[in-house]
């Protein structure tokens, strides 16, 4: 059927659109999901390492205005110069005596150590001797000697027990006023849980928090996590993702210092999403696909019933059936094209057919009237013989002859019922009727005739030239009385079979003849033989091909031409 058609049309493009687009969103989300996951965590953890960069700067700065402060430059300048301290054993406690000083250490949970440095040694306080000692490098000193060493900058250092861990760092302090002169090392130590709360809403796929790693790749955050990290793995990958074990691994070093912070991403649960997306996907598709084929058979079955009814309306034809079709509203423009040309069809044949039946009619009407014309004849032929007979009889040969042309006009006139006669027998009508028309009217006029042998078996529609000669007779020799003298011309010019019917009687009306051949509708016709003439030519040959009339030097011209194309030549018996 068609409804059934233009469904599965429709669905096979639809559906093949829509899965052709639907493995490409599929692919694109398999493609771009994971880096579109590790992306946004590369921009956590550039934030993450962002903030950790600007708390250690921070720290710098503070372990500096510890450096330069007044109180403590004096204690340490005195301590270089061997001069006595009196006031404070301890120099930490210059330090807490200041009030902004003490509520920056608090606040970051951090702790100041001061070193004091002579005679190129570094000191550290004694609680047991309530004194300053020369300390030894040794492995928990090592970061105080690097600082010495380094002459400027810090060092960081990380330091991992077993209640926390804790940051260290360390920097020289230089005289203020002699820069040459190195008088302590500051060393600030900052504990883990202060770097934690700073991290605190930095959080990874699954809220898991990133890896703080020191200068040896150590974990330094979470201090509880036992993740050990390869340190030529993360330098083969480098700032770079790399996938190992199922998980996806991200690094980003600290500008200012050796340190990293890292992130894990597990894969599996990257999958997970995919997944989730994925079945999500297939369920929207599925959704949409059985939304498409209900509307897909919505759509065909309201485009395919008007057509149907169309159709079937169409094979109603062959029962006579022409009934109109009703147009809707909802019908598609192109649909309202095809009813109308439908209806204005149906019309017209219906009309067509009750046209042919009506002719039919009058042609089997017109059938009886011609058989029943065909009837009269005989008995018209039984008087002519009986007339011709008695003028016999009596020796009236002028009437017998007039008789004898009667019959042969008669018998020409009905040519069996056909329409069609050849040139010479109309030749021989219209010889048959001057012959009458000259012993009627005593030698008033001579018709003579030119026509050529070879048209002579060209068939043609009767009577067309006894009308014309009729005419010639009445309107140029009958109603003035004068003699005269008619030329029928039968010949071939050009392409055309012409006849000619001249005469040199009163010269022709040629208004009168214009309304002889295109009478008005208001005009009642009183003259039906030329009319009829140059009707039954227009009607055979075409409108090009009327019967003409025209006047030239004295003479009066009705001519006929037909098209040899469209006249038969009769084969003559042999």
């Amino acid at each position: 059927m068609f409804w059934k058609r233009l469904l599965f049309s429709y669905l096979f493009v639809s559906m093949s659109v829509l899965a052709i687009l639907g493995l490409v969103v599929f692919n694109q989300i398999n493609t771009s999901y994971k880096a579109q996951v590790i992306y946004s965590n590369e921009i956590i953890l550039e934030n993450g390492s962002k903030l950790l960069e600007d708390f250690i700067t921070e720290m710098k700065k503070l372990t500096l205005e510890v450096a330069i402060h007044e109180s403590v430059q004096n204690y340490l300048i005195m301590f270089y110069t061997g001069k006595p301290i009196q006031a404070y054993n301890n120099l930490e406690e210059i330090v807490h005596k200041d009030q902004y000083l003490s509520t920056q250490l608090s606040r970051n949970n951090s702790k100041i150590r001061i070193f004091p440095i002579k005679h190129n040694l570094i000191f550290k306080y004694n609680e047991a001797t309530r004194s300053y000692l020369p300390i030894e490098r040794m492995n928990d000193t090592e970061n105080l000697f690097l600082a010495y060493e380094k002459n400027g900058g810090f060092v960081m250092k990380s330091f991992y027990k077993t209640d926390g861990n804790s940051m260290v760092l360390s920097c020289l302090v230089f005289d203020m006023e002699e820069w040459n002169n190195p008088i302590a090392i500051l060393e600030l130590e900052i504990d883990a849980i202060a770097i934690s709360s700073l991290l605190y809403n930095t959080k990874l796929e699954k809220n898991i928090s990133p890896y703080i790693l020191d200068g040896n790749d150590k974990v330094f955050l979470p201090y509880l996590d036992l993740q050990n990290f390869d340190e030529g793995l993360l330098e083969e990958f480098e700032n770079e993702p790399v996938t190992v074990n199922e998980n996806i691994l991200i690094k980003r070093n600290l500008v200012t210092t050796d340190w990293k912070i890292v992130g894990i991403i597990p894969e599996l649960d990257i999958n997970r999403k995919i997944s989730t997306v994925t079945n999500t996907f297939i369920i929207t598709a599925a959704i949409t696909g059985i939304a498409l084929i209900l509307l897909s058979v919505y759509f065909a079955l309201w485009l395919s019933r008007p057509l149907k009814k169309l159709a079937g309306r169409l094979k109603k034809f062959e029962e006579g059936e022409f009934k109109p079709l009703i147009m809707k509203k909802s019908y598609s423009s192109e649909v309202k094209i095809l009813y109308e040309q439908y209806n204005f069809m149906a019309a017209r044949i219906d009309n067509l057919i009750k046209e042919v039946v009506h002719s039919a009619d009058k042609e089997k009407e017109a059938e009886l009237l011609a058989l029943q014309a065909q009837i009269n004849p005989h008995f018209l032929y039984n008087t002519l013989d009986s007339i011709n007979w008695m003028a016999l009889k009596y020796k009236a040969e002028d009437v017998r002859y007039m008789v004898n042309a009667l019959a042969n006009m008669m018998r020409y006139s009905l040519n069996s019922g056909m329409n069609f006669i050849t040139v010479e027998d109309e030749i021989e009508q219209v010889r048959n009727y001057v012959g009458i028309q000259e012993v009627r009217h005593n030698g008033k006029f001579n018709t003579y005739f030119e026509v050529d042998e070879e048209v002579l078996n060209f068939r043609i529609i009767k009577l067309l030239l006894q009308p014309l000669v009729e005419n010639a007779i009445r309107h140029g020799f009958m109603e003035s009385g004068k003699y005269g003298e008619i030329l029928v011309k039968g010949y071939i010019e050009k392409d055309n079979l012409v006849f000619e019917v001249i005469n040199e009687g009163d010269s022709i009306d040629m208004d009168k003849i214009e309304a002889l051949l295109h009478p008005s509708n208001e005009e009642k016709q009183k003259s039906y033989g030329i009319r009829n003439v140059n009707d039954r030519l227009i009607k055979q040959y075409g409108d090009e091909f009327e019967l003409k009339f025209f006047t030239k030097d004295g003479y009066t011209f009705a001519r006929i031409e037909i098209p040899l194309e469209m006249v038969g030549k009769e084969v003559a018996d042999g």
